[in-house]
């Protein structure tokens, strides 16, 4: 019994760890990248938003950063400004303003994604090659277990 006990401690603490390091790792890159380029981060939010769904109307902009439509709308300004985003008439109706990532913008968010995915590689040459295999196996162990879990609401 003491065995469960320690092995689940010892996994909580490395978890613990890994999960702290991570973050730091990837926001610390983050932040730097995002300030050069006169962004925040929920600017850079709506970005990866509308380089993974196309297009939103601003009222989808506002639920999926939980702001009312009025605030999602101040959030986009300056992204049309820097012209990473296009705000364009819905066809349907007139009222709707269709929200539209630009060549521009889409090539930002390719420059960060590729920006952390080096983060990634440099992790995975900090490990040494004998031991990859077992820590691919251990998070996709970890990766499964997470998915089998119930979403939680958004506070913490």
């Amino acid at each position: 019994m003491q065995t469960d006990r320690t092995s689940s401690d010892e996994l909580f603490h490395e978890l613990q760890m890994w999960s702290e390091s991570t973050m730091k790792l990837y926001f610390s890159s983050l932040a730097s990248f995002i300030k050069t380029h006169n962004l925040n981060f929920p600017r850079m939010m709506i970005l990866f938003r509308l380089a993974h769904k196309d297009q939103c109307s601003v009222s989808d902009i506002g639920k999926h950063m939980d702001v009312s439509s009025p605030a999602a709308s101040q959030l986009l300004d300056k992204l049309v400004e820097a012209g990473y985003i296009n705000r364009t008439e819905n066809p349907d109706d007139r009222r709707i303003r269709n929200i539209e990532i630009t060549e521009k913008g889409l090539a930002l968010v390719h420059e960060i994604e590729s920006k952390l995915n080096n983060s990634m590689r440099e992790i995975v040459q900090a490990v040494p090659e004998k031991d990859r295999s077992g820590v691919a196996k251990s998070l996709n162990t970890l990766n499964t277990a997470i998915r089998s879990l119930k979403p939680h609401d958004k506070t913490f």
